[in-house]
């Protein structure tokens, strides 16, 4: 599989285990804590293959772009929360540095 895209999917599935470490941080159900972590080691598996095809430095900055873009998603849709312009300026400038180190490769 791509390495490209076995980070995209890693950085998706890490982003779910986040939101469950986040409402057990506020609802405390010991669930939601073994559901976040088994989650984000599922993540990890698909960063740890990426890394087959993509150096160590390029994997993290795309596997932690696309868990941050994803994490922003969340945060808005979710859980309701709003975001600054000084916020969404620096997620795009996030984005369009990921596009230009993959498309420099």
């Amino acid at each position: 599989m791509n390495g490209m895209l076995l980070l995209i999917i890693g950085g998706a599935i890490i982003t779910g285990g986040d939101i469950l470490l986040k409402k057990w941080a506020t609802n405390s159900g010991i669930l939601f804590l073994l559901s976040g972590l088994s989650i984000s080691l599922i993540g990890l598996l698909f960063l740890a293959l990426g890394f087959k095809s993509k150096s160590l430095t390029i994997g993290n900055i795309i596997f932690v772009a696309v868990n941050m873009i994803v994490l922003v998603l969340a945060q808005v849709f979710y859980f309701k929360e709003a975001l600054s312009y000084i916020q969404l300026l620096g997620i795009a400038i996030s984005v369009i540095g990921v596009c230009i180190i993959e498309f420099a490769a």
